[in-house]
């Protein structure tokens, strides 16, 4: 019977640990906004308001960063895929 109990116990404990380390990972996610900037030909540029697009259908026009950047001259939606705080994209959508 006591190794019943101290069997379950700990089983409680790891799913109370699972639980509280999930929720930790949710509310991270749920702080994080996204900064959207332009892509013309290839190359991103200036800040843009939002993941809008308009124009050729399925080609990116925006990318999404996580943190507030300034893209460097010359970035590519490539490297914009490979950067750390990059957070998605916006295809053209006529």
């Amino acid at each position: 019977m006591k190794t019943f109990l101290v069997k379950n116990l700990i089983v409680v404990f790891a799913l109370l640990l699972g639980i509280g380390t999930m929720s930790f990972k949710v509310i991270q996610k749920q702080n994080v906004s996204e900064h959207w900037y332009k892509v013309v030909g290839g190359i991103v540029l200036d800040e843009s308001p939002d993941g809008n697009c308009q124009d050729d259908e399925g080609t990116v026009c925006a990318v999404a960063f996580s943190e507030d950047i300034t893209p460097p001259p010359g970035m590519t939606v490539n490297d914009a895929y490979n950067h750390g705080s990059y957070a998605g994209e916006a295809k053209r959508n006529n």
